[in-house]
């Protein structure tokens, strides 16, 4: 976002609350979780034809949870998945909290969230099924690019585990390609 060069803002992101910043939170933090079907929470599920995951959205539900508790100041979040039903998933969970104080919370899909920015984004890239390599959206790199460009000081990658079936012939998510967002 140019900040090096002066062209993007503040020469420096924001101060995250102390908690992150022991946690290892960064400007660019990806975090993968499980993806398998011997659990329902791990494995992806489809309503509608719409992939989700659950594990992934309770797991960015508790960390917007803790952010909240944490912050003395207002920050603007942003949740994006490639997925509509992955993203009303979030959207649910995080329209249920009481305290919607400090944070201001849009949750969309890629395509929903084009032009959009915020202070802190958590992209949740959830496979379609177990089988990673037929997830249509994580193989296109404009909808990658949309997703991870939202971000003004913290991007947050939530990515399948790399012992998620097919996830190796995912160019974009797979350390062992020269263009993945690993070797960002």
């Amino acid at each position: 976002h140019g900040r090096n060069k002066n062209l993007g803002g503040p020469p420096n992101p924001r101060q995250l609350p102390a908690y992150f910043l022991k946690l290892g939170f960064k400007p660019i933090t990806i975090i993968r979780y499980p993806v398998n079907n011997s659990d329902a929470l791990f494995n992806p599920q489809k309503l509608n034809g719409s992939p989700f995951h659950l594990y992934s959205s309770f797991l960015v539900n508790e960390l917007i949870l803790k952010f909240r508790n944490e912050a003395t100041e207002n920050w603007n979040f942003g949740v994006i998945a490639p997925y509509r039903s992955q993203a009303t998933l979030l959207n649910k969970l995080i329209e249920s909290h009481s305290d919607k104080s400090k944070l201001n919370i849009i949750t969309d899909t890629v395509h929903g969230f084009q032009g959009g920015e915020c202070d802190l984004v958590f992209n949740v890239f959830n496979p379609s099924s177990t089988r990673s390599q037929y997830s249509y959206f994580l193989k296109k790199e404009f909808i990658i690019n949309v997703a991870i460009s939202r971000a003004r000081d913290y991007l947050i990658i939530l990515l399948p585990d790399e012992d998620t079936e097919g996830l190796s012939s995912l160019d974009l998510f797979h350390q062992s390609h020269s263009n993945s967002l690993l070797s960002i």
